[in-house]
């Protein structure tokens, strides 16, 4: 899959990420930089632009003598990433509660039907997933905390879940996912600061455990 050369190194970590998320790549895997640089038809250059990008994103690791591999995760660590994701995402809502419009719960409740309706198409995933962005996004949309949001998706969405995404995409059922997402909503309308943090943590943990359980994906 040749890659033109002006798109250098984030071209490149696109294609590792795409390859980690269609499992032909899986954590604890090495990387070659000169097979790398043969499958997309570049220079070693952007090759280790894109490693040093993703080394420092968390999916790469490097150790003497081991080289360059894609990052394993112990069954705490999947639970830590998800506890860290779930309490902060929590408490940012909580604490942006007055900011939130009717207009964004409308917004939010058709991204609902929509997850509802999904269930209808099996093996749209990625709409799923598409969707469950676009609802946790509406949640960060109304925070100045940008930093706080870049820790929650770098928790989650960019390590975690990109790691173990062939794993991710079996933990629910549909109807499961539109029910969990109800019940941020509800929790939300509620203005109930107690059940707001509660129900994402629980939202998130429960992820992190279904996670934690499976082990390395077969090959």
């Amino acid at each position: 899959m040749p890659i033109s050369k002006q798109t250098y190194g984030e071209q490149v970590v696109q294609y590792i990420k795409h390859a980690i998320r269609a499992g032909t790549l899986r954590p604890g895997d090495r990387i070659s930089e000169e097979q790398l640089a043969k499958e997309l038809s570049v220079s070693r250059a952007p090759i280790r632009e894109a490693m040093q990008m993703l080394a420092n994103e968390g999916v790469l690791v490097s150790a003497p003598h081991k080289g360059k591999r894609i990052t394993e995760m112990s069954p705490q660590e999947i639970r830590d990433s998800y506890f860290i994701g779930g309490a902060l995402e929590g408490a940012l809502a909580a604490s942006s509660l007055s900011a939130y419009t009717e207009d964004d719960f409308r917004r939010m409740g058709d991204i609902l039907e929509r997850m509802r309706t999904s269930q209808q198409d099996p093996v749209n995933v990625e709409m799923l997933e598409e969707l469950d962005n676009e609802f946790h996004g509406i949640i960060f949309s109304r925070t100045s905390s940008r930093m706080i949001v870049d820790i929650i998706r770098r928790s989650c969405q960019g390590v975690s879940k990109l790691l173990y995404y062939p794993r991710w995409k079996r933990l629910f059922s549909r109807s499961e996912v539109y029910e969990r997402h109800q019940k941020i909503i509800d929790a939300l309308r509620s203005g109930d600061v107690a059940r707001i943090e509660t129900t994402f943590r629980d939202h998130y943990n429960e992820i992190g455990e279904r996670m934690s359980r499976s082990g390395r994906e077969p090959g």
